[in-house]
């Protein structure tokens, strides 16, 4: 059943302040987003609520309680993002970085945009022979180094801290 919803609020940013008069007013703000108010008059096994364009495109799904009674859920009126699908390892991460498929990355595989920048890095990072290019072993050696530059991957012993 498609429901047409209130309207709702979308803040563009910090509202100005005015010097009109000599004391300043406030209010509480109207709430950010869209409220929606469902009632369930029998306990669900699976309850959906979609947001969707004109077109019937889904821009957002919403969590939804499938419990008996009035049930109320916010949209923040932003669209999902798209999910990224993470590296499943550290082989897979260098393959897609190896743009030429040699076994190393070097400045060739240094295209445009921020994948360029990413091989970039790498190299100036952790090309720990200075040869001007990362293999995969100087990869799995710079991934045991956290942030900070540690070696022992940050772990600390006790006696340190004290």
């Amino acid at each position: 059943m498609r429901v047409k919803p209130a309207g709702g609020v979308l803040w563009a940013g910090a509202l100005a302040r005015s010097n009109s008069g000599h004391r300043n007013f406030s209010s509480q703000n109207a709430n950010f987003g869209s409220d929606f108010y469902y009632y369930l008059s029998a306990e669900a096994k699976e309850v959906s609520l979609e947001i969707q364009d004109i077109k019937g495109n889904l821009v957002r799904q919403l969590g939804a309680d499938q419990k008996v009674g009035l049930h109320r859920t916010m949209w923040d009126l932003r669209r999902s993002l798209p999910r990224r699908q993470p590296a499943n390892s550290a082989a897979q991460a260098f393959g897609q970085l190896d743009t030429n498929s040699d076994g190393k990355l070097t400045k060739e595989d240094a295209a445009e945009g921020e994948r360029g920048q990413t091989v970039l890095r790498l190299i100036e990072r952790l090309d720990t022979n200075k040869d001007g290019q990362v293999t995969p072993a100087e990869l799995q050696a710079g991934r045991r180094h956290d942030a900070l530059g540690r070696p022992d991957g940050g772990r600390r012993s006790r006696r340190a801290l004290i």
